[in-house]
């Protein structure tokens, strides 16, 4: 098997359109990251902010493409960043429910709070669902939730997560 030839160079995913958005964020954006060369995700280009300020780091835990991410470019300051709706990027993970697709790597460089941050907003999200009552959304929401807390704890060796 050959390996993938990845056509955008530096400078092109730099390059900023109309908007002022790079076209790494537009690509990522659209859950394209894997179409860029991870050696080129470096510092500069995983800090780029969108107009919500979400970092492509937050895009990448939103689309489970965290992975595709070099480990040894990511850092616990661009972990714990929040976005403008306040979310960190692993709890935007938990909440778009791709919790599971971030790498053990991603766990063992912030330590076990990590955990316990994904399990804070799950609690959250779980406690904001049930005070609306019993329509549909929200208790699909809540089952999810419930499902992203059990893996949770599981992943971080918790061993129970008390829900108020």
């Amino acid at each position: 098997m050959k390996p993938p030839r990845y056509r955008h160079t530096r400078e092109q995913l730099l390059d900023r359109d109309s908007q002022g958005r790079t076209l790494a964020l537009r690509l990522a954006s659209e859950g394209k990251l894997t179409v860029l060369d991870p050696h080129l995700l470096d510092a500069e280009l995983l800090n780029e902010r969108t107009d919500m300020d979400a970092t492509l780091v937050h895009i990448a835990c939103r689309w489970g493409q965290l992975g595709h991410v070099p480990e040894e470019n990511l850092t616990a300051e661009m972990l714990l960043r929040r976005d403008g709706y306040g979310y960190t990027p692993l709890e935007t993970a938990a909440i778009t429910q791709q919790f599971a697709a971030v790498p053990e790597a991603v766990f063992e460089l912030l330590g076990k709070d990590a955990y316990g941050e994904a399990v804070e907003v799950l609690q959250r999200i779980h406690c904001e669902e049930l005070s609306r009552g019993p329509d549909g959304v929200s208790v699909r929401l809540v089952e999810s939730a419930m499902r992203l807390l059990a893996k949770a704890r599981v992943r971080a060796g918790i061993a129970r997560v008390v829900l108020h």
